[in-house]
C-alpha cells in the first residue's frame, strides 16, 4: 500500500476510518502477522448505512 490515510490527533496519529485500517492490515496481513491473505470478505449491512447517515447528521 502506497498511500495510508491518517489524521494527527493530540501526539498522535490514528487512521482516518476504519475502511482505511481495514485496507491497512488486509495489504499488510504477511508483515503484520505472517498469515496470507486468502479472499477478503466486504459486506455492507443496513446497520452500517444507518450509522453512517446518522453521523453525518451531527
Amino acid at each position: 500500500m502506497d498511500f495510508v490515510n491518517l489524521r494527527k490527533t493530540g501526539d498522535s496519529w490514528e487512521f482516518a476510518t476504519e475502511a482505511d485500517l481495514e485496507d491497512f492490515v488486509w495489504a499488510n496481513l504477511k508483515e503484520l502477522f505472517g498469515l496470507i491473505p486468502l479472499k477478503r470478505f466486504q459486506q455492507i449491512t443496513i446497520v452500517d448505512i444507518a450509522l453512517d447517515t446518522w453521523l453525518k447528521r451531527l
